[in-house]
């Protein structure tokens, strides 16, 4: 069991959770479980976008994903203020740091944009000549190779 996930069922049990918005309470224990089995503290100090948009593929409904960040920051405030991780106050600063641009990340229907992607790759015409250094057009060397 890691050090973060041993103070979840405290927290869980904390007065610190009882100010937890209430939609946001029955989706905090597995948040946080997979919080703490799956992320390391490196990943925590490099970037916390990424440690988020890595628990987008939990089973949670879209709404939720949104908060996210809060989840995780609250969880990581009541370790500061337990004093169990004292590098826990400068995660949290940057998990609600996060959360005010996270949410703009979503579409309307609470699903993550995605990027789009340009290939990059040069592109050949079937008339052009190949690429192989033939001297053939294309349509007639490699082109049966793909």
């Amino acid at each position: 069991m890691s050090p973060l996930e041993y103070f979840i069922s405290d927290y869980l049990s904390s007065e610190h959770f009882l100010f937890v918005e209430s939609s946001l309470k029955e989706h905090t224990e597995p948040v946080l479980q997979y919080f703490a089995k799956n992320i390391t503290e490196d990943a925590l100090y490099s970037n916390a976008e990424m440690t988020c948009k890595s628990m987008v593929s939990l089973n949670l409904a879209p709404n939720i994903k949104q908060y996210l960040p809060t989840i995780i920051a609250d969880y990581l405030g009541f370790l500061a203020t337990r004093g169990v991780y004292p590098q826990a106050s400068d995660w949290q600063s940057k998990f609600e740091n996060l959360q005010k641009n996270w949410s703009q990340s979503f579409n309307d229907n609470g699903m993550l944009k995605g990027e789009t992607v340009k290939n990059k790759g040069m592109s050949i015409g079937r008339n052009d000549l190949c690429f192989c250094g033939s001297g053939k057009k294309f349509k007639k060397c490699c082109m049966t190779l793909l």
